[in-house]
């Protein structure tokens, strides 16, 4: 990342990481329409066996990922910071 902003004419590159946690909804049934409402899209035109997979991986995730504090992913990305030379 240093080298491609270096390359595009970026000085003083600092990029930090940043870990928090995801909150997806306070259960499972939220958290599962809340997904198909940004994401369902990505089902159009799929078969019916494929569909029926994926929503059943989608109920599966956020089940598994569900705590007392609602469904709950790590999430992680970098901060970087950069000025134009």
């Amino acid at each position: 990342m240093r080298r491609l902003l270096a390359g595009a004419g970026f000085t003083g590159v600092e990029i930090d990481p940043i870990q928090a946690p995801m909150w997806f909804r306070a259960g499972p049934d939220d958290a599962y329409t809340f997904a198909l409402g940004l994401l369902g899209w990505m089902l159009e035109g799929v078969d019916e066996d494929h569909r029926t997979r994926a929503l059943a991986a989608l109920r599966a995730t956020v089940t598994a990922h569900s705590t007392a504090d609602g469904v709950v992913y790590r999430s992680a990305a970098w901060l970087i910071r950069a000025q134009r030379a």
